[in-house]
């Protein structure tokens, strides 16, 4: 049992010494400016040779925003019916323990 409580504290110091080197090794504030998109020139995309792949983007974008809409409609639904069936559960319960 030692052994094996040795190992694991062998590897958390391990690991918590390489993640020290490498937030120590990496400046933060650097690694966190980003671009924002509004300020990203899209002069080169408006090109009539681009047209297929910007309406093939925004389709792509549509299909995944529908299919994020079906899923969490899904599953908002089946919360919904859950206390119902919940309840419909506890009374069946009642009725047979009054039966017994």
């Amino acid at each position: 049992m030692k052994k094996i409580s040795r190992t694991i504290m062998r590897a958390l110091a391990t690991m918590g010494a390489l993640a020290s080197v490498t937030v120590a090794g990496c400046d933060l504030n650097k690694a966190l400016s980003v671009q924002p998109a509004n300020l990203i020139p899209a002069v080169a995309l408006e090109t009539p040779e681009n047209a297929t792949l910007l309406a093939t983007g925004a389709a792509s974008d549509f299909d995944c925003a529908f299919n994020s809409y079906v899923v969490v409609g899904g599953l908002l639904g089946v919360r919904r019916m859950e206390p119902a069936a919940h309840r419909r559960s506890l009374l069946r319960d009642r009725l047979l323990d009054d039966q017994r």
